[in-house]
């Protein structure tokens, strides 16, 4: 559909300097009740009653996001506001929008408030070149009925204004039975020096009067919170200076919580205050909040008090999440600027049915469609991210038919309650994602999105996904919203979706390429897949995790059924003989003063861990000085390269043989020690009459003994050649007491 605008002219010249032609006497209702306000709603976003719009592109009234422009109306985002919106691609054009005659006889203190705004250059980078880059305000009155006019009594030239500001005018110079307001508008870029007005007020302020003028925060649709703040504006419309203003709020009827506000508010100023006490926000549903004020001695009672519910969305923390709608809306809400979603089964000239069951979200009603100068979204519920570990990824049917790239639909986030939003994904990514990047619609306030009728729209229900960037994998508080947004003609079927998802995704991963079973051991292959998806393993099982016993190659592949993405891993299973500790006997016993090794006859190259004492010794020297009298037990686990492993305990006995001990001349000789053959035995230093020599296996078996006399004691020679290599325990005994000795058999 091709748009054609018509651009009028007029004669009118609105350049400060220069002389206006002539304009008419107005002729309207004279208005006598105070105080005046006129938001440009209560026409439907058409020229208020009893105003003229003149001028050569005369003032607009809308309630949807202007391109060059800081947001939605003043009062709250969601209502309308008259807007130069400078389209026709000249300079100097200009708009005139004159008010009907006040007789401000009754309230000689009068006094004029509006909130106006021009191009934002942080948004808009408008032309810079020349001497006027903003667009001109000029407020005009007349005390006659618009006979004659005082120029220019307000003049907001060559100034940028960011986002809405407040313009205060003292009537009583112009205080008569027949007074007019004109404000003129003077364009001065083509394209970029758009202008807004909102919220004029004519009123004559009393001495005390603390207006609540906005709950800033909370906002509905955000995640629940334990600790939410509550901010607020406050306005003194009185004439003198608040030093202490009382405030309040008060959460579904319950006791009020209670600040003071300190700071100066000097008249005509306001400022925002954050209440001290935090509200509880933390249970997802409708809380009913109400602030007010409280000014002693305030004599205007209907700007005291303001009232909001605010929607508290449910959390989702479970993954992947997936909603079909058949149970309800699940959280979703509708809402925006002449907003036509509707929640069931659509049955219109296009679209046709849900993609799934019977219930779908679609804009445009379920039977008809869209709405001009629609701006409305459809909000999820909250998604608490802090506990996924893959990727994340988003997935929607959708059909959309749309005019093309002029109405359209597009998928955001926020991770700030709703304040601000992102789109999720560009144009032209993969996916079936978006179809355009001039949506002239605006849809969530930008131009990116799925747009398209015929060929170009969809045509039927179609799957799109697409990755959730990494920034959010680890937020608590994300909200997801379908916006739609349309121009002012030309109205289609919509924009549907159903089947809403988000997939904490992993590609299949059995861990290493290689894997060791310990002799009959067994183990548990998990393929690691986060989502909804059939698996099909090379032993034709269809779980999501097997049990392995015996070698070999297997694999697994893995179908995610939300998203269609497969992906597949191989491993290889290797049995492996786990070592095996032999110590000669459980049992040893030494004396006090000797020592024994504890040896599990193993290679060096394998893991030891002694305990106690967690040493990694391949083999463990006991002395007995350094444990004393006593029965100890020492623990070895041993572990090969592929993590098999073998335990096993050895009791150690540690006696105090007196008696050999005092005689500090009795001594010892062992040669050679090691030993292949003979073993020489030397003794000296004994006084005792009777000596026995015994020598033992770590078994404890005794394999040599004899019996020596005091004066035959100096030397002994035992053969050994029969014996086993190990170590043997040489044994000592007279009357006195025993010695002992470790010898090493070769």
């Amino acid at each position: 559909m091709t748009h054609v605008y018509t651009f009028l002219k007029s004669l009118c010249i609105a350049s400060t300097g220069l002389l206006m032609l002539l304009i008419p006497k107005i002729s309207s209702a004279q208005i006598s009740t105070f105080p005046y306000t006129e938001t440009f709603g209560a026409s439907g976003c058409g020229l208020p009653t009893g105003f003229s719009n003149t001028g050569s592109d005369p003032w607009d009234f809308q309630n949807t996001s202007e391109t060059y422009m800081e947001g939605l109306d003043h009062t709250s985002g969601g209502g309308c506001f008259a807007s130069m919106d400078d389209s026709g691609g000249a300079a100097d054009d200009s708009c005139v929008l004159t008010s009907p005659t006040f007789d401000l006889t009754s309230i000689p203190g009068a006094q004029l408030r509006f909130w106006w705004q021009n191009s934002n250059s942080t948004t808009s980078a408008p032309d810079l070149t020349g001497p006027r880059p903003w667009s001109n305000l000029y407020v005009d009155i007349s005390t006659n009925g618009g006979t004659t006019w005082t120029r220019d009594v307000v003049a907001l030239e060559d100034s940028q204004q960011i986002g809405w500001a407040e313009a205060i005018v003292n009537l009583a110079p112009y205080v008569s039975s027949s007074t007019v307001i004109r404000f003129r508008g003077l364009e001065t870029r083509s394209f970029r020096s758009d202008l807004s007005l909102d919220d004029i007020l004519i009123f004559e302020p009393q001495q005390w009067d603390a207006e609540l003028a906005a709950i800033i925060n909370p906002v509905s649709g955000g995640c629940g919170d334990a600790a939410a703040t509550v901010e607020i504006q406050v306005v003194n419309n009185g004439v003198d200076t608040i030093t202490s203003l009382p405030v309040f709020y008060q959460k579904d009827g319950g006791t009020p919580v209670v600040d003071t506000i300190t700071t100066t508010i000097l008249p005509a100023s306001s400022l925002t205050h954050v209440f001290s006490t935090n509200l509880d926000l933390s249970v997802a549903g409708n809380v009913n909040l109400k602030v007010w004020t409280d000014l002693a001695l305030d004599s205007v009672f209907t700007n005291d008090t303001l009232s909001a519910v605010i929607i508290i969305a449910p959390t989702i923390s479970s993954y992947p999440y997936y909603q079909d709608f058949e149970a309800g809306q699940a959280g979703w809400v509708m809402s925006g600027i002449n907003s036509s979603w509707a929640f069931g089964t659509p049955n219109k000239n296009i679209i046709q049915g849900a993609a799934s069951g019977v219930n779908a979200f679609v804009n445009g009603g379920l039977t008809g469609t869209y709405n001009v100068n629609e701006n409305s979204e459809v909000t999820g519920p909250c998604f608490n991210f802090s506990s996924t570990q893959g990727e994340l990824w988003v997935s929607l049917d959708i059909w959309y038919d749309a005019e093309f790239s002029w109405d359209g639909a597009v998928l955001q986030y926020s991770t700030d309650d709703g304040i601000s939003w992102s789109n999720v994904g560009d144009l032209n990514d993969p996916f079936n994602w978006y179809t355009d990047g001039s949506i002239n619609g605006n849809p969530g306030g930008q131009q990116v999105g799925w747009s398209g009728t015929g060929t170009s729209g969809s045509q039927a229900w179609i799957n799109a996904k697409h990755a959730l960037p990494a920034s959010i994998s680890n937020n608590s508080k994300v909200i997801f919203r379908i916006a739609f947004g349309s121009d002012g003609s030309v109205v289609d079927d919509g924009f549907a979706f159903d089947n809403f998802a988000v997939v904490d995704y992993s590609e299949v991963d059995l861990g290493p390429d290689q894997l060791s079973l310990c002799g009959t051991s067994q183990t548990i292959l998990k393929s690691g897949a986060m989502s909804w998806g059939d698996h099909l393993w090379s032993t034709t099982e269809t779980t999501d995790s097997i049990i392995v016993s015996t070698q070999g190659q297997y694999w697994v592949e893995f179908t995610d059924t939300i998203l269609d993405f497969t992906s597949s891993d191989t491993i290889v299973i290797i049995e492996s003989t786990p070592p095996n500790i032999n110590f000669t006997s459980a049992f040893d016993t030494i004396a006090l003063n000797s020592s024994t090794v504890l040896d599990p006859q193993l290679p060096f190259d394998l893991d030891y861990i002694w305990t106690p004492g967690n040493f990694t010794f391949p083999y463990l020297l006991i002395r007995g000085t350094d444990y004393g009298v006593g029965t100890y037990v020492f623990n070895l686990k041993v572990t090969d390269s592929v993590l098999c492993s073998d335990q096993a305990s050895i009791t150690v006995t540690i006696v105090d043989f007196t008696g050999l001990d005092e005689e500090e001349s009795a001594s010892i000789s062992l040669y050679p020690n090691p030993v292949s053959d003979y073993l020489n035995v030397q003794l000296s230093g004994i006084t005792s009459d009777q000596v026995v020599l015994e020598l033992f296996g770590m078994d404890g078996k005794r394999h040599f003994s004899r019996q020596l006399d005091a004066y035959n004691t100096d030397q002994t020679v035992i053969d050994l050649r029969d014996l086993a290599s190990g170590m043997y325990t040489l044994v000592v005994s007279t009357e006195n007491g025993r010695m002992t000795e470790i010898i090493v058999k070769q």
